[in-house]
């Protein structure tokens, strides 16, 4: 992944969509995003929100290379990933062999073409942000996701949430109610936040008007700061 601060300021500038392809997300791709929603930030004239809104892009593109990391672990366990017995049989060694080992698998991901490509656009204040990768959802994924909006909507106390999306196979579980928890608390009356399917992709999608945005960000980020 590589951009060209002329192409991302002409984008900004003239709401035009920009977008960005990579096989992997480590350190150099997480900073190269950093970078690029700053100059978002930094044009509309709220770039005090950069820890927030970053953690919630990082979040969801972790997300979707673990995705990807997925279809290569079950293929080489020689398990069917849409199979329910399958998939729960390959999830048990899951976070212990590929979440701790990612960069192992960044080879085999470009060889078989799995990537993430990343979309940015501002008209006015509203931003709109999305990744896709190329696999859809299993039907597992998909009730996964959809159990986690739901425990979000009613969500207001993060603590006494926490017992309810523990998946140890997967990881904690808390991301999408972290980042819905993070939207209402910096005072998004109407946030759209999705992730869904569409032919043989996923999108994960967040669209903000950023003028919404009312509660002190300096206590967001002492809370909530990306690490």
């Amino acid at each position: 992944m590589a951009f060209n601060l002329e192409t991302v300021d002409y984008a900004i500038k003239n709401s035009r969509i920009l977008s960005l392809t990579t096989y992997s997300y480590f350190v150099r791709e997480r900073r190269y995003i950093d970078r690029i929603l700053s100059m978002y930030l930094d044009e509309i004239g709220i770039d005090q929100l950069q820890n927030k809104l970053s953690y919630c892009i990082h979040e969801l593109a972790g997300n979707a290379h673990k995705a990807n990391t997925k279809r290569i672990y079950f293929r080489k366990k020689g398990l069917a990933i849409t199979d329910p017995l399958d998939y729960e049989e390959g999830m048990k060694g899951f976070k212990e062999s590929v979440i701790a080992n990612m960069e192992q698998y960044h080879t085999a991901l470009k060889n078989e073409g799995l990537f993430l490509k990343f979309y940015f656009m501002r008209r006015d204040s509203v931003l709109m942000m999305a990744i896709r990768n190329n696999v859809p959802l299993t039907r597992e994924e998909e009730r996964k996701i959809n159990t986690k909006f739901a425990i979000a909507k009613k969500s207001t106390d993060l603590a006494r949430t926490y017992p309810e999306l523990e998946d140890f196979s997967e990881g904690a579980g808390l991301g999408i109610v972290m980042i819905s928890q993070m939207l209402k608390n910096m005072g998004f009356i109407h946030p759209k936040f999705r992730i869904y399917s569409y032919k043989d992709q996923t999108i994960s999608a967040l669209e903000l008007n950023l003028k919404e945005a009312s509660v002190p960000v300096e206590e967001q980020v002492r809370e909530f700061s990306y690490a």
